[in-house]
């Protein structure tokens, strides 16, 4: 039986740089560099109001800064839409990726049947929305060097059930693990209370958002509990989910 194999180039300053290969339902994507970005969120400046886009095979409206959406298709026309993952109406279940020093933004979002994911320590950077709505994937190594979780990374990963933040990491920006109902843990190995966006778990208008947080629990390190028990933000665990609890009581 013959596998069919298609290969792109998407490196972002040389597209040959970083080869991505697709073989029955593994993703490879390998080479050195940056790689470029998918469905990039565009500005639109009317009348002074700003408004936001992107492309996307399931949304074809804006989204405005307070959250709410539009259905006015003509400004899309005033914006210039970047291209989707040439690999986004593919199904694909496992992705390896080495070599590489960024994965682009919405690289890999909806992808619903990608379960395994391993990422080299090479990479640096995990763009926005990288892996929005993998709605299968249940685990996901990041790589010790990445020092900020970019906004939406993880958002809709239904499956995700347990998540471990590198110690380097100083950032995790809004929204990344909205909308991933059966997370259960969160483990950060941060000796120095990255920032948190206010919204990185739930909204707090979103009843059944809320309500899923309320078993997520936190390992930190030991020594450690107190800072996060108190500080901004992640004070939640304490108030609203699945309290924090040492590291050392996962052993």
């Amino acid at each position: 039986m013959t596998t069919n194999k298609q290969t792109w180039e998407i490196g972002k300053e040389n597209a040959s740089d970083i080869i991505a290969t697709l073989e029955g339902t593994t993703l490879t994507i390998s080479g050195k560099g940056e790689m470029k970005d998918f469905s990039v969120w565009h500005e639109i400046d009317e009348e002074n109001e700003m408004y936001f886009c992107f492309a996307d095979s399931d949304f074809t409206g804006l989204l405005y800064t307070d959250g709410t959406s539009s259905e006015d298709d003509f400004r899309i026309e005033k914006a210039k839409i970047a291209d989707l993952a040439p690999w986004s109406k593919e199904f694909i279940s496992n992705v390896h990726i080495d070599g590489v020093n960024s994965i682009g933004e919405c690289a890999f979002r909806n992808l619903y049947g990608l379960k395994s994911v391993i990422i080299s320590e090479s990479v640096q950077e995990i763009g926005s929305g990288a892996f929005w709505n993998c709605r299968a994937l249940e685990s996901i190594k990041i790589p010790k060097n990445i020092q900020r979780i970019n906004g939406e990374t993880f958002r809709g990963c239904r499956a995700l059930k347990t998540i471990e933040i590198p110690e380097n990491v100083q950032y995790i920006d809004l929204r990344v693990f909205r909308g991933c109902f059966n997370l259960e843990s969160v483990v950060c190995h941060s000796r120095t209370l990255p920032t948190l966006s206010s919204d990185t778990f739930f909204d707090d208008k979103k009843q059944e958002e809320k309500e899923a947080f309320k078993k997520v629990k936190l390992y930190v390190p030991a020594a450690f509990i107190d800072y996060y028990k108190n500080a901004p933000d992640w004070e939640i665990f304490e108030e609203l989910g699945g309290k924090v609890h040492a590291i050392e009581d996962l052993a």
